[in-house]
């Protein structure tokens, strides 16, 4: 027997034998299309498995564009991802999105007006100092503090985060 023949009775005992379809089952449901988009410890049961009262679970978006929420073992599995590579997948995404927030808040009317005042405060420092230069910017810190406070309740963050 040619070893193109014992090959092909191989492949043929394999698929009669159940052992390819389970190998098939198993791949359908990873996604390496996938993406980790971070961690929620509000959403406490994994979509996957069903598992309950988990710290948290893994924010996912699958390929296909739904977003999932599974614990850290099944997310490792249906992404075929490992759990550092999950984890600077959510690093990343974070950090996108803080850059995101930065670039809208600095270029917010509020924050322009207030760095104009600031360079204004700034060149005429032997005039203004202390309180006085305090009270020079006050109207515009306020005003770029709650846009900066808008924006980062628009990208879910903290508005310390949005600097």
């Amino acid at each position: 027997m040619g070893g193109a023949a014992l090959r092909k009775i191989v492949v043929d005992e394999v698929v009669n034998s159940g052992y390819s379809r389970a190998i098939e089952s198993s791949n359908a449901t990873e996604h390496t299309m996938s993406k980790a988009l971070g961690t929620d410890d509000s959403v406490n049961t994994c979509d996957c498995c069903g598992k309950t009262n988990l710290k948290f679970t893994v924010t996912i978006e699958l390929d296909c564009g739904e977003i999932v929420h599974y614990g850290q073992v099944c997310a490792g599995r249906n992404t075929g991802k490992t759990r550092p590579q999950i984890n600077n997948e959510i690093k990343a995404e974070a950090q996108r999105i803080r850059t995101a927030a930065a670039a809208e808040f600095r270029a917010t009317t509020e924050e322009v007006a207030y760095r104009a005042k600031l360079a204004e405060r700034d060149s005429n420092r032997a005039i203004l100092s202390g309180r006085a230069a305090f009270e020079f910017v006050m109207a515009e810190s306020i005003a770029a503090d709650a846009a900066r406070a808008r924006v980062a309740a628009k990208y879910g963050l903290k508005s310390y985060e949005v600097v």
